[in-house]
């Protein structure tokens, strides 16, 4: 019904000429067949008294340019129309709205047509800088546990259960627990001793290093075993006492893929 002004500029007859190369019917008039698809990007007589009767949606010409050349990126595949989303829209009837949303995620990238790198950008600088994360790991581990669905049994999730509390020396950081020692790189027992808490913390172990955490399950002892003793007269105190084990429980649990009998670590 107009011209086009974006992503080319084509005159009324330009655009007649590109639809039936490509296989397309024209019609003068918006009566003229059913399911016919009106092109307009400018607010003329004709396009206003459409609007103004609200029975129809009005595409701009844009979608013509995105049908044609996702074609030419799907050479060998099946030649289909692109489904409308509202980027394409001059103007939307009421009863279109939700449908032409289904087409799209939440901003505006379409799931049917390859999206171009200034398309892309403008969708990237829509985004917001942050999201919020409202996924809460252990309501979703407790969910699938009461549906069946339990994953105890793969190994990534071995310790998902466990409570362990580090001892002395060593802390917890944002990407896992480092040793705390004054030196500039770690002894090898050391090393050994982090890596098996970071193993442990892969597979799903909660790591603290408040031992009046209530909540804890096991006891991980490196090397060092000069404060195991206030450590267990500490927890026989409680109702409910943590194994004390070596890492190397965590070690051997993990390379058999089962958790083994902490009797069999026990620091001495």
């Amino acid at each position: 019904m107009t011209e086009s002004l974006k992503p080319a500029k084509k005159s009324k007859a330009e655009l007649e000429q590109l639809i039936k190369a490509n296989g397309g019917k024209i019609y003068q008039t918006h009566d003229a067949a059913p399911g016919t698809i009106f092109i307009a990007e400018k607010r003329t007589v004709k396009v206003a008294s459409l609007q103004k009767a609200g029975k129809v949606d009005i595409v701009r010409p844009l979608w013509l340019f995105d049908c044609i050349q996702q074609g030419e990126r799907d050479i060998g595949r099946s030649r289909l129309l692109l489904p409308l989303d509202p980027g394409h829209m001059f103007y939307i009837t009421e009863e279109s709205k939700a449908s032409l949303n289904d087409n799209v995620d939440e901003f505006a990238d379409s799931y049917a047509r390859d999206t171009g790198v200034e398309e892309l950008k403008q969708i990237l600088a829509g985004m917001p800088r942050k999201f919020e994360n409202h996924f809460e790991p252990s309501a979703f581990m407790k969910e699938l546990e009461e549906h069946g669905n339990d994953l105890g049994d793969l190994s990534g999730w071995m310790f998902k259960s466990l409570v362990l509390y580090i001892g002395r020396g060593y802390q917890i950081k944002p990407n896992g627990v480092t040793g705390g020692s004054l030196r500039e790189s770690l002894s090898p027992e050391d090393l050994e001793f982090t890596l098996a808490c970071n193993t442990a913390r892969f597979a799903g172990a909660q790591v603290v290093t408040d031992l009046a955490n209530e909540r804890i399950t096991h006891v991980i002892v490196g090397e060092d075993k000069s404060g195991l003793k206030p450590i267990r007269e500490t927890l026989s105190r409680r109702a409910r006492i943590p194994r004390v084990v070596a890492y190397q429980w965590i070690e051997q649990s993990w390379a058999e893929q089962t958790l083994l009998d902490e009797e069999r670590f026990a620091p001495l």
